[in-house]
């Protein structure tokens, strides 16, 4: 791995160096230890803080500091400028905006000015089987770390967070029972099939005595196997009895994590070392729906999941989106893939009064060359509608802005229920955020910021707006 955050390297403005000696123990034995201080600022524009211990740091632009010696100069170049990378590190007890890096006696005093880069240090990320991970993934206490070098599970439920027993353990008893059931009978389990659900469930809890029993005759070992200490069986019976079903977001969720671990095969930010143990239970129903039957649709994963009303209220739907960039264009998408705004009485408007350019087309993905200069709301509609043929849209070109009420009058703002914000300025989110809360309309409201993200669902007298 070449670069571990994927972030510019950081510049500082070198103000001193200055030549010191401390008095350090070695192997019982006062030792004279020479080291550089380095005074340095963080320059306009940069997020200022301490330099981590270890950090590996360049020099340019400083005057002086010329190599004395034949052998400094093969060594280190001209000058300090040439001499390469430096290991630098931070006491507490030394001043705030300064840095230690070696001894530097070898070269001439430095006079002034200069410039110090951070040298990003490639370096070998080791993995593990998956045999050993899947009974040992992490040697830290009940398995849940948010470092990835722990090799642990990633964080996803803050209610969990190092706790025995939580959901992260939950779901990797439950997927190992999974893996086991396929191996044992041929298939997977069967959707909403209780006797399936109690097979897996069977060998959740075998998977677990097994590892316990393991543990019991290795008592005080400091890499024991993961355990949980009552396996929650609800929670298997729903990974059971769901396991076979796709369900579209969940799909897009995971395809964008994939394309990133991607990415990463470049050798640009850290690749996931743990379990990955993403869930949205709480979207289930409690108990499987009664009108689960599938319809020999499109749509029939879905109503196993939430059943027949569940799907065919998404459809009638009467949403209004504001904004086509790249947020809208992956809102669309899912919409029609998922059937929102498909049924008879359904309709989605879509608002946008921006046209494509060529900048676009790479993150706002319905677009294609021969789109540019075209409207973006009549063009993510074409497209969805060559996703799913049903789906019901009205495309707009104009700003919503308080300049534009008499077209997104009274009487359209009370015929929505739904309102997904994929804007791109402050303005315009707190304007539709007020209309969203004078007329008592849910709002769907999200933002992105590189390859981060956030979303918020605003309901009515029970959220705070946005």
């Amino acid at each position: 791995m070449r670069d571990s955050d994927g972030t510019e390297p950081f510049v500082k403005i070198i103000v001193g160096l200055e030549q010191k000696r401390d008095m350090i123990e070695v192997d019982g034995q006062s030792v004279i230890s020479n080291y550089t201080l380095v005074r340095y600022l963080t320059p306009v524009g940069q997020t200022p803080g301490s330099i981590p211990d270890g950090t590996l740091v360049a020099f340019s632009e400083i005057e002086g500091m010329y190599s004395r010696s034949e052998a400094a100069r093969t060594r280190y170049g001209l000058s300090f400028n040439t001499s390469g990378a430096w290991r630098c590190w931070h006491p507490d007890s030394d001043p705030v905006n300064t840095v230690r890096i070696g001894d530097t006696r070898e070269f001439s005093p430095y006079i002034s000015a200069g410039i110090m880069t951070q040298v990003k240090e490639a370096r070998a990320i080791p993995f593990r089987s998956l045999a050993e991970c899947i009974v040992r993934p992490s040697n830290m206490p009940h398995g849940v770390v948010t470092i990835p070098s722990e090799h642990g599970f990633v964080q996803i439920d803050m209610m969990s967070m190092y706790s025995p027993g939580g959901i992260e353990q939950q779901l990797h008893f439950a997927f190992q029972a999974l893996q086991n059931f396929e191996i044992t009978m041929g298939r997977p389990p069967n959707p909403n099939d209780a006797i399936d659900a109690e097979s897996c469930v069977a060998l959740a809890k075998q998977l677990n005595a097994s590892l316990a029993h393991l543990n019991s005759i290795t008592p005080g070992s400091s890499n024991a196997f993961i355990t949980v200490e009552t396996l929650n069986e609800d929670l298997v019976r729903k990974v059971a009895r769901m396991s076979t079903l796709d369900l579209q977001p969940m799909c897009a969720f995971f395809g964008g994590v994939i394309a990133q671990e991607l990415v990463k095969l470049s050798g640009k930010f850290t690749p996931i070392q743990q379990f990955l143990n993403f869930h949205v239970m709480d979207t289930l129903p409690a108990a499987p729906p009664t009108d689960a039957t599938p319809l020999g649709s499109r749509y029939d994963d879905q109503i196993q999941l939430f059943g027949r009303a569940f799907q065919e209220r998404l459809g009638s739907l009467k949403m209004f989106m504001v904004g086509c960039g790249a947020l809208g264009c992956e809102y669309v998408k899912n919409f029609a893939l998922t059937g929102i705004c498909c049924g008879p009485a359904g309709m989605l408007t879509i608002t946008d009064n921006d046209r494509i350019e060529v900048s676009n087309l790479n993150r706002q993905f319905l677009f294609r060359e021969e789109n540019v200069g075209k409207p973006k709301s009549l063009t993510a509609a074409s497209r969805a509608q060559t996703m799913n043929a049903a789906i019901k849209v009205t495309c707009m070109e104009q700003l919503l802005a308080p300049t534009t009420e008499h077209v997104f009058t009274d009487d359209f703002w009370m015929g929505l229920e739904v309102v997904c914000n994929a804007l791109d300025n402050m303005d315009a989110r707190r304007y539709s955020d007020s209309k969203c809360v004078f007329f008592h309309k849910h709002l769907l409201e999200s933002d992105t910021m590189g390859t981060g993200a956030n979303v918020d669902v605003v309901v009515p007298e029970l959220t705070r707006p946005y």
